[in-house]
């Protein structure tokens, strides 16, 4: 949480763990004029929620406690060792600009991953370029699982975020391990891809403490 509130608040140093979730929550405080006060106006609000300054206290760390698990939210450096990656082919009427989806690992246990347009020349990420959009597709192989297709939409986006207010590199797609998705330049196909798979993701073949056995 600390090296999500320096990338978005750069220049800013947590003091506590109030900070820390304040300053990483994804909003740029430098317009703020008296930090100080509005920090204040936090911890206010949190002891007058759980009576004590003590409880409120606990329910911080309870809350960094709980941020163990990769949540993906905080995007990966560029020479991440976990993000994978996949160039955009070079087609005739759709602008290329050296793109890339890259893709990193979210909840383990919620079988989560992100993914955003990375620049492969500059290193870094971008926006979602005009014209480009995301789409779940049926499974080629089981295409009974999932009939329609559908546009998604980034996170950002999904909150009502509209494009020219998404800080610039910012944006990202929540996915499913191993689901099919295909991207498109409007109307165009421009390629199909599978979300990397982790093996055992989303509970190791156990759901409700039942696990899900293979015939062999």
């Amino acid at each position: 949480m600390e090296e999500q509130a320096r990338k978005i608040n750069p220049g800013l140093t947590p003091k506590d763990d109030l900070e820390r979730i304040l300053f990483g929550s994804g909003e740029d405080v430098s317009h703020i004029v008296d930090r100080d006060a509005w920090v204040v106006e936090g911890w206010k609000e949190l002891i007058e929620e759980h009576g004590s300054k003590a409880d409120a206290e606990a329910a911080l760390r309870d809350y960094m406690d709980q941020m163990v698990e990769t949540t993906g939210l905080c995007k990966p450096s560029s020479d991440d060792p976990d993000a994978k990656y996949l160039s955009i082919p070079l087609r005739a009427g759709v602008p290329h600009i050296n793109l890339s989806l890259r893709f990193w690992p979210g909840p383990y246990s919620q079988a989560e991953y992100y993914m955003d347009f990375f620049r492969s020349d500059i290193r870094e990420p971008v926006n979602v370029p005009e014209g480009y959009q995301v789409w779940m597709i049926p499974d080629p192989d089981k295409p009974w699982i999932q009939v329609v297709g559908m546009q998604l939409l980034s996170l950002e986006k999904a909150y009502g975020i509209p494009s020219n207010e998404i800080n610039p590199g910012a944006e990202k797609f929540l996915l499913r391990d191993g689901l099919i998705r295909q991207l498109t330049y409007h109307e165009e196909v421009v390629l199909r891809f599978e979300v990397p798979m982790r093996q055992g993701a989303a509970g190791a073949g156990i759901h409700d403490g039942h696990p899900v056995l293979v015939p062999n």
